[in-house]
């Protein structure tokens, strides 16, 4: 087999390995000699490649390779007796200035011009007369460190910040808690209650994904494969005589349930929420569909922030812009989008509908309902999802609250409502398809733009079928 090579590729290949044929690669070897034969442009790009190899091999501090004819008006006048016999000048290094031997064609600056750090007339940035100036002139003793200027930045922003802004004092303490699972617990009460509620849905929703990655052929196309049905049409000069292959996205879906484990959500409304979750969850297990669900609510006993030096440092930070939430948000673990759906991965679903929605027995407390903070939690996370469509569904009863702080006793009611509309309208924004379910209360119909309400379990699929259809095929 003769292999042949471009002028580009063999260049290349000089570039790479040089132009002795000894390291050239085997295989391309009698490729690149018979460009060296046979194409002078070719030959003489290899000949100058070994004449700047070797000129590299020989290159010294005082040898650049190259010859120069002086002219008599290129030295300065004294600079030698015959001006056609230059005198030689040491080799030197440019930096090593002494005091009686300033360097060739130098003038001894003067000793204001060496304090100033300046070269006089002719120096670089030539000033003439004008003094270089000074970029910085502070007394290192006048300036503060840098945890001080960076404090004053800080305290500056913040007390020319929006007054109405939800601000969050840190956000250290927030994160993922575990449910506290024993190992007796048994699937059988949420496995039957939503039974009847998962076929259907399982169903309805396997049609419409496969109908979705049905591949088609398309008739009556100008190019493509020919479609025997159609070659009559070239008699009459129509040459749409082709099919074309057309498939349709596959699904690319990540999906994000959110239960509100607040106190007023205990009881019935979180079993039918956590039962909400555990028909949802076995559904998109089924059919491959990464998902995650977490609850939240916030920690207002977490000892962490009880101690006399945070509160403190609460204190000074709202003396300079008011401090909304001080309090930890805690998110509890029902699955995270790592986690495969095991066993032991539903029996949190299962632990917490045992239970009665009741949250003692299960490792979390129940607590305010932060609505917007763990929205803004789970969408953080979903977003980092590589999953082109993105859906976060929310559980709640639909009345945001919190703790505020208020150490003056100035009362701030509406602030984690007003957050939750905001946190709703950045959501949408940021291009996840968000659906808010009111748990047995209508309250997400008055902020999300995507909304129902769910009184029962035997009401979920039908409610949420219509909207899945829109978010995960598209229809």
């Amino acid at each position: 087999m003769i292999f042949n090579l471009s002028f580009d590729e063999a260049a290349d290949l000089i570039d790479v390995y040089g132009p002795d044929e000894v390291f050239w690669p085997t295989a391309e070897t009698p490729a690149l000699k018979r460009l060296v034969a046979n194409d002078p442009e070719f030959r003489e790009y290899v000949e100058d490649a070994k004449w700047i190899e070797e000129m590299l091999s020989n290159w010294t501090s005082g040898d650049d390779g190259a010859e120069i004819d002086f002219d008599d008006n290129d030295f300065a006048p004294g600079a030698a007796d015959n001006p056609d016999e230059p005198e030689e000048i040491e080799p030197r290094d440019p930096t090593d200035i002494g005091d009686d031997d300033i360097g060739f064609g130098a003038v001894e600056p003067d000793e204001d011009t060496q304090r100033q750090g300046g070269g006089g007339a002719g120096s670089d940035g030539d000033l003439g007369e004008e003094e270089k100036p000074i970029i910085i002139d502070l007394d290192p003793d006048d300036i503060k460190d840098v945890d001080g200027l960076l404090e004053d930045f800080i305290r500056q922003q913040m007390q020319n910040a929006d007054p109405t802004e939800f601000r969050v004092f840190t956000r250290d303490y927030d994160g993922l808690i575990d449910i506290k699972v024993p190992d007796h617990v048994s699937l059988e009460q949420i496995d039957q209650k939503v039974a009847q509620t998962t076929g259907p849905l399982q169903k309805d929703l396997r049609r419409l994904i496969a109908a979705r990655s049905q591949v088609k052929r398309i008739p009556g196309m100008r190019s493509g494969r020919l479609h025997a049905p159609n070659l009559h049409r070239i008699m009459a000069g129509d040459d749409r005589v082709f099919t074309r292959r057309q498939e349709a996205e596959s699904l690319d879906t990540a999906i994000s349930l959110l239960i509100d484990c607040s106190g007023s959500m205990s009881g019935d409304r979180t079993v039918l929420a956590v039962e909400t979750a555990y028909a949802l969850g076995s559904v998109l297990a089924k059919l491959g569909i990464a998902f995650e669900c977490l609850g939240f609510t916030d920690r207002y006993n977490d000892p962490r922030v009880a101690n006399r030096e945070y509160i403190q440092q609460v204190q000074e930070a709202d003396e300079v812009a008011k401090i909304i939430r001080a309090v930890p948000i805690v998110m509890p673990k029902f699955k995270t989008f790592e986690e495969r759906w095991t066993i032991p991965v539903q029996k949190r679903f299962g632990h917490v509908h045992n239970m009665d929605g009741h949250s003692d027995q299960c490792g979390y407390s129940m607590g305010s309902t932060p609505e917007g903070c763990g929205l803004e939690f789970s969408a953080r996370r979903l977003l980092a999802r590589k999953e082109k469509r993105k859906i976060l569904i929310s559980m709640t009863d639909g009345e945001p609250g919190g703790h505020v702080y208020n150490p003056r006793g100035m009362s701030d009611y509406m602030a984690y409502q007003t957050q939750s509309v905001q946190m709703v309208r950045s959501i949408e924004a940021a291009g996840i398809d968000l659906v808010g379910v009111g748990i047995q209360h209508n309250g997400p119909a008055g902020y999300y733009s995507n909304h129902m309400c769910i009184q029962k379990i035997e009401d979920m699929p039908k409610q949420l079928l219509g909207l899945l259809k829109r978010f995960i095929v598209g229809k």
